[in-house]
């Protein structure tokens, strides 16, 4: 009885085990998913946008709290929050994997959760890359009426970004590369 392990200790260690892989996971996961299901060798750049990895966050969050509230205390109020916590970690994870941004020589989309928005090349007025010194540079294709901004990745290499400016003259597309405009307060 001395040697055996307490569920107390075995929920809490693993709470911190999680506790301290969680933002690796939540790091890669959406890259991992990306390249691996959503692969196209044609694209330029392919992008989880910010509410992937909120959403990876929040179901990391309820896993966490399910093995924290185990070592607290196990009865059956506990186990049945504990199975909620777990079908919205699911949902949760289910509905970080529905969103991305894809630049494809033909088109840009966005696609967030079951939406998604299409605007082909040929139907863009200009395309801005706008380069920052201290803060990411972003990409700013401006379609008839509309304006989509990505944020500069370290996957788009000047390779890709020399292939973009290619495809916007091939389709009469003006390309522009200038320095972003910094707006900073006067206090």
């Amino acid at each position: 009885m001395l040697h055996e392990k307490s569920p107390r200790a075995i929920f809490g260690v693993i709470a911190i085990i999680l506790l301290v892989s969680a933002p690796l996971v939540i790091l890669f996961i959406p890259m991992v998913q990306l390249s691996t299901f959503r692969y196209d060798p044609q694209n330029l750049l392919m992008l989880p946008p910010m509410v992937n990895y909120y959403l990876l966050t929040l179901a990391s969050a309820f896993i966490i709290a399910i093995f924290i509230g185990l070592a607290i205390k196990r009865t059956r109020a506990m186990y049945f929050l504990a199975s909620l916590l777990a079908i919205a970690a699911i949902v949760a994870t289910y509905f970080s994997s529905l969103s991305h941004i894809q630049i494809h020589p033909e088109y840009v989309q966005i696609k967030n959760f079951h939406t998604v928005s299409t605007y082909p090349m040929d139907d863009m007025d200009t395309i801005i890359y706008e380069y920052g010194i201290e803060e990411r540079g972003r990409y700013l294709f401006i379609t008839q009426g509309e304006e989509i901004e990505v944020t500069d990745s370290p996957m788009m290499t000047d390779e890709k970004r020399r292939q973009l400016n290619r495809i916007a003259r091939e389709q009469d597309v003006a390309f522009v590369e200038r320095a972003m405009e910094v707006t900073k307060q006067k206090e």
